[in-house]
């Protein structure tokens, strides 16, 4: 019975060391001594730590950030020789957290990277490819779009009214969620194509309550 034990505890250590590889992503040293009772007392604190502080869990999922970079990949532009990467700049006034234009890894769209630069003026926008103009930037976003206007340049904004003003891609929440709406006149200026099968997704929102923001 012993030496059944004997030969089990590896099995166990070796199903336990990858079962939290899978739990929390950590590396671990299999050939070390470690009791089955301190696997089992790791998961449950690494379990814990994962349940109680999600953002310190994963510091880059940036929704925002995903919802862009998701949509750019549907968007195509006239073919460039002098393009290096994707150009992304985003601006706002303060409300937009940092961590939600974090990727937790290097993004490649359609074999170029995407490269993220914060802008404070209309001024810094030239070499953009994608602006995203959070819903509480300054100035207002249609001085922003004077900048860009007939220039190849996906204007993304979660500002009320955005595509109205004369944006391409209005974005809102529904709970969760991430919904958008296209405005076609615009795209054609700016001489982007988005996917079919990405403007077949595109709804207007429903009509917000007095002081509700997107």
């Amino acid at each position: 019975m012993q030496r059944r034990r004997q030969r089990l505890r590896p099995r166990l250590r070796q199903i336990l060391c990858n079962r939290l590889r899978q739990l929390i992503g950590c590396t671990v040293t299999e050939s070390r001594r470690v009791s089955v009772r301190g696997f089992l007392l790791l998961i449950a604190g690494s379990l814990h730590l994962c349940i109680s502080m999600p953002v310190l869990a994963s510091p880059g999922n940036g929704d925002v950030a995903e919802f862009i970079v998701n949509f750019v990949r549907y968007t195509a532009w006239s073919p460039d020789s002098t393009r290096r990467a994707i150009n992304i700049c985003y601006a706002h006034g303060g409300a937009l957290a940092a961590s939600a234009m974090v990727m937790g890894q290097p993004v490649m769209i359609k074999g170029y990277p995407v490269a993220w630069r914060p802008v404070g003026l209309p001024a810094q926008l030239p070499g953009c490819d994608v602006v995203w103009l959070n819903a509480d930037v300054r100035p207002a976003p249609r001085e922003w779009l004077n900048a860009v206007t007939d220039k190849p340049v996906l204007t993304i904004s979660n500002y009320a009214d955005f595509t109205a003003d004369g944006g391409i891609v209005g974005a809102y929440r529904v709970g969760n969620d991430w919904h958008f709406e296209v405005n076609l006149e615009a795209l054609q200026r700016a001489r982007i194509n988005i996917a079919a099968a990405a403007l077949r997704l595109s709804q207007k929102p429903k009509p917000m309550a007095v002081g509700e923001t997107r």
